[in-house]
């Protein structure tokens, strides 16, 4: 199961972790796990060519898990990239929430919510 968790202060996105595989079919035919990747891939492409922004990402290969974040602060850095991120954020998570609800054996979303960001 991919396992997704939306990190959020309030309303605000700032950022999000994916874990595990799909395993709705064989590898290399796995559409739930590439509209998945595809989805995300897109939201980091946005965020760094349209936004101009770079997420910090932990990766932990051993676990299958990605963890992304916006950098500290940006908020008050820069109050349009920040909106731009958000904006990218949250229609990445209306594709995956979409997914989720048509695939929900093999793809999960929840939110978590941080403090002090």
């Amino acid at each position: 199961m991919i396992r997704i968790t939306v990190y959020r202060q309030g309303r605000d996105i700032h950022g999000f972790a994916t874990e595990g595989h799909a395993e709705s079919a064989p590898e290399g035919q796995d559409i739930v796990c590439a509209a998945v990747s595809a989805i995300v891939q897109t939201a980091v492409f946005g965020l760094s060519q349209i936004a101009g922004l770079t997420m910090e990402c932990d990766l932990d290969p051993g676990n299958d898990r990605v963890t992304r974040t916006l950098p500290t602060g940006l908020r008050q850095k820069n109050e349009q990239v920040y909106h731009d991120a958000q904006v990218i954020l949250a229609t990445m998570i209306v594709g995956l929430t979409s997914i989720a609800h048509d695939h929900s054996e093999f793809v999960s979303i929840s939110e978590e919510d941080i403090q002090n960001v």
